[in-house]
């Protein structure tokens, strides 16, 4: 949620909770957390993402270019890996890496989101909330 902390959405579901105890309704939530979602992306889920978002095809190859043929390599104490090819995941420190997942997020759960009452989105957790 753009602009909210996590202590506000806390206390928008305990508020929404007390109003339905004090109606006697249930009410269902399902917490999904995305641990290393941003290690977990697939490039080619994120170009279909960018696709189905619209996004011009001049950015999305850019952002393919960045992407393409990326290495990296471990340092340890007994001295550094050989060089390997990166091919999935967001890359860490990228200004576009929490834009690309809440993209690809709202892309991934477009059909969640219609057939839940509320539906919360953080940068890796996402909150369903129905009335049964």
């Amino acid at each position: 949620m753009a602009g909210r902390s996590t202590t506000e959405a806390i206390h928008i579901m305990r508020r929404l909770m007390e109003k339905y105890r004090e109606r006697k309704r249930d009410l269902q939530m399902v917490f999904i957390d995305l641990e290393k979602t941003y290690e977990k992306i697939l490039r080619d889920v994120l170009w279909r993402c960018l696709e189905a978002k619209v996004v011009l095809m001049v950015y999305i190859r850019a952002i393919k270019d960045m992407y393409d043929g990326v290495k990296s390599q471990v340092k340890t104490v007994g001295g550094n890996s050989e060089n390997f090819l990166v091919e999935m995941g967001l890359h860490q420190g990228s200004v576009l890496r929490p834009f690309l997942l809440a993209l690809v997020m709202d892309e991934l759960t477009r059909f969640i989101q219609e057939e839940v009452s509320w539906c919360m989105l953080f940068v890796d957790d996402i909150i369903l909330i129905d009335e049964t």
